[in-house]
């Protein structure tokens, strides 16, 4: 009777220490923002701190951004302007029917592609492979990410092709 007690127990310590429910974070929660945000606008001035890294000047404004959100929570556009209201560059989201990320793109002020990342994801919903492409198609970075079993980020091997070196983080 103990023995089966025992097997038991250690069969739901185990169930609920491995088999959590990884629920990928939308890309408020990653921002850390709560509720239900469409839209933020980041207005970005010129500042002189003083030693202790306070703020004792704002100077003269410099660029605007906007982050649009779509009814999930994730992003689906990052606009940023110079202070006369010129694009600078312009990103696009793309997303699986769950939310996980399947596409982002880079465009120029003049609309033409900058470069493109195409994302796969494991079972759990984190991206586990970022490819990222030139205008041309050529393959430009290729990140290979590593997590622990709860689901936390803990490595990030980025592999350059054009100038052929490695970096490999760990979080």
């Amino acid at each position: 009777m103990k023995t089966t007690i025992s097997i038991l127990f250690i069969f739901l310590l185990f169930h609920f220490c491995f088999s959590q429910d990884h629920k990928q974070k939308n890309s408020l929660e990653t921002d850390n923002l709560k509720g239900k945000i469409k839209e933020v606008k980041e207005l970005c001035y010129s500042a002189m701190e003083n030693d202790a890294y306070e703020i004792i000047k704002i100077g003269h404004y410099l660029t605007n951004t906007v982050i649009r959100y779509n009814e999930n929570g994730n992003r689906i556009d990052w606009n940023k302007f110079d202070s006369t209201g010129n694009l600078l560059y312009r990103h696009t989201y793309k997303y699986d029917e769950i939310g996980n990320p399947l596409e982002e793109n880079w465009y120029n002020p003049d609309s033409s592609l900058y470069f493109m990342a195409i994302f796969k994801c494991d079972d759990n919903g984190n991206s586990i492979e970022e490819n990222d492409y030139r205008p041309d198609g050529s393959l430009r970075t290729m990140s290979l990410y590593t997590y622990d079993v709860k689901g936390n980020k803990i490595k990030r091997r980025r592999i350059r092709f054009r100038w052929s070196f490695i970096l490999s983080y760990h979080f």
